[in-house]
């Protein structure tokens, strides 16, 4: 190939990357430590693939507590580090436009990359360790990723972006390349409704140059600088869901939007008549006391459902309902 020729190529190189964070909180805070019963790292699997912190190793901190039952650093979030790369070159046709053929690897080193880490552990009380937010399970996990492909936009509130600590909504580069194939962008754009701004900010999503975040708020205050894209749309007095989602129609060409809870959010938007369909799994379990359910602060009035699909996967079922129309 002659000089010439190699010339007519472009080439792009696109780094992210950022060290490991601490999740042990800081001295003297109570609500960022909690107290270490065992060792979590031992006699919960000995699979290298596998590998899961035990949950029984952990316990609320005491009332009068000053928050150092958990040494500092003691768990650290997983450092990213990524590398995409592009290779495109243009041809000229005839009266001026141009043809353009790219070719774009993602990921191209092929690094694990843990975009969202649960680091916050909700217990049902101080007295009562059961843990109400942990992990799905894999199909679980698979069915939501799933739907996160097929939409534009992931809603969520701000309680559960405090709780969650999201990333990037698709963190799968593949999964990314093929959203871009079928028309989507490579990422759902990620929507946020914080009436106060009470959002983590140094959570993922945020120091990732490739997310794209939408908040509803009512608050006047400024969002910090980011590495991600962030807009704040403001409301007054109240976040109005139904003109959120108008203006994520007219002005962001969004058609489909996922919302994740928190299950207040679930509520507004039931009551609001603002829901066509509900994705549903139901685990073969039964758990007591006064822990959130699907939706919380729903008046209550009876709303009949139309069974889609129904499916079951090692006793989970995953269930898909229309809310009819009157």
């Amino acid at each position: 190939m002659d000089a010439k020729a190699c010339r007519a190529w472009a080439g792009k190189l696109a780094s992210r990357s950022h060290s490991s964070a601490n999740l042990t909180g800081t001295d003297g805070n109570p609500n960022a430590r909690i107290a270490l019963t065992c060792d979590p790292g031992r006699g919960w699997s000995g699979d290298p693939f596998n590998q899961f912190t035990n949950p029984a190793c952990f316990a609320p901190p005491q009332p009068g507590s000053k928050g150092d039952e958990t040494p500092r650093f003691f768990a650290r979030n997983p450092p990213l580090n990524n590398l995409d790369l592009s290779i495109s070159k243009n041809l000229g046709i005839a009266h001026g436009a141009k043809f353009e053929i790219r070719f774009d690897i993602f990921n191209a080193l092929d690094t694990v990359q843990f975009t969202t880490v649960n680091n916050t552990v909700n217990f049902r009380s101080l007295t009562d360790r059961t843990i109400t937010n942990l992990p799905a399970t894999d199909t679980d996990t698979e069915m939501l990723v799933c739907l996160r492909t097929r939409v534009d936009a992931v809603m969520i509130g701000a309680g559960t972006m405090r709780a969650e600590r999201y990333g990037r909504p698709i963190a799968d580069p593949g999964k990314r390349g093929r959203r871009e194939r079928r028309g989507f962008s490579q990422d759902p754009l990620l929507v946020i409704v914080s009436g106060r701004l009470d959002i983590p900010w140094d959570a993922p999503v945020f120091e990732d140059r490739g997310a794209r975040v939408l908040i509803f708020s009512t608050s006047d205050a400024e969002p910090p600088e980011t590495l991600a894209e962030v807009r704040v749309v403001r409301h007054e007095g109240s976040v109005d869901l139904a003109k959120a989602l108008a203006y994520l129609r007219t002005e962001r060409g969004v058609r489909a939007v996922l919302c994740e809870g928190g299950p207040r959010l679930h509520a507004q938007l039931i009551d609001a008549a603002l829901v066509d369909e509900l994705f549903v799994t139901h685990a073969p379990k039964l758990v007591g006391g006064g822990g959130p359910g699907l939706a919380v602060g729903l008046p209550e009035l009876e709303r009949p459902l139309e069974v889609v699909w129904l499916l079951e996967q090692d006793g989970e079922l995953f269930a898909r309902y229309r809310v009819p129309r009157d």
